[in-house]
């Protein structure tokens, strides 16, 4: 009787550990990159139009003829370098990641 509770108490040991080894390496497994990002479908080349909406009033951002345009009635040419560092950044948004 006493080794069959020895045996047990042993077995029991073991499976306890095993259950923290095994969840140690489960939580320290992060999700693949399809799952944290916050537009998983979205590329760059998808992008034609950025709407600004501020207390009411509203500027777009609009890709017209290969050339991006800013305005709201009346459109001027975009700095072009900016406009893709706002494109890049919305597009690599995450969700574990503070905007």
């Amino acid at each position: 009787m006493g080794n069959k509770k020895l045996v047990l108490g042993l077995g029991v040991i073991v499976l306890v550990g095993a259950i923290f080894i095994i969840s140690g390496k489960l939580t320290s497994i992060s999700p693949p990159e399809h799952r944290t990002r916050f537009f998983p479908e979205l590329e760059e080349r998808h992008i034609t139009a950025i709407v600004i909406n501020d207390k009411g009033s509203t500027t777009t951002l609009e890709k017209r003829e290969g050339v991006w345009m800013v305005g709201d009635e009346e459109f001027f040419p975009a700095e072009e370098t900016l406009v893709q560092i706002a494109i890049e950044r919305i597009v690599s948004l995450r969700k574990t990641e503070l905007i």
